[in-house]
This record gives C-alpha cells, structure tokens and sequence, in this order.
C-alpha cells in the first residue's frame, strides 16, 4: 500500500512537474532474499502504475537502499551486498548506481 502511494505521487509530479521521488529506504536490511523480495514488489506496483496511469514509468523508478543496521549484517556487509547485487543481475534487475545506509542504534 506505501509502495503504490509514493507511485501515485510519484506519477503526479511527473505528469505535472517533471520531478519525482526515486528513493525508499529498507531499514533492518538483514538479507540479499529481503532485498531482492522488496525490488521485486517494486516492480510489480511499477507495472500496476503503468496499467493504471497508462503511463511507460521505468521498472528502476523507485530506488531501493539498503539500512543496515544489525550488527552480524554489519560485520557481513560485503557479502550480504556482493549476493544481493550478483542475484539482482540474474533477474534482470538493473543497478544503475548503488546507495547503501549504515547504521548502530544505541540505547541510553
């Protein structure tokens, strides 16, 4: 439901502005299948915007970026990245760039 709310502001400004969100945050990234999982139901309401707004957004509208913020996934980062951007690649999925948050939270 997010996902299609942002396509739908996302369409109206480009309609009307040429300008246009292409950036959402996953926090608690934890693993390349959530990643991938996530990217994937991006697409889809990137192909339900197009049938709804018949309009030819691009499948790499919304860019996906990564929080991590758990400290196994932190220590892991190479690998949880190098997977996800290995896997994306053999579904077609383009990387046109690659944005990645790091984060601890801390309890006082």
């Amino acid at each position: 439901m997010a996902l299609m709310s942002i396509m739908e502001l996302t369409m109206g400004f480009t309609i009307s502005l040429q300008a246009r969100a292409v950036e959402v945050i996953h926090p608690m990234s934890t693993s390349s299948s959530e990643l991938l999982e996530t990217r994937q139901r991006i697409t889809d309401v990137v192909n339900l915007t197009n049938q709804e707004f018949r309009v030819a957004a691009e499948p790499d509208l919304i860019k996906l970026i990564p929080l991590v913020e758990v400290v196994p996934q932190l220590v892991t980062i190479k690998g949880v990245l190098g997977e996800y951007i290995t896997r994306s690649g053999r579904l077609s999925l383009k990387m046109k760039g690659f944005a990645l948050c790091l984060g601890k939270a801390m309890r006082l």
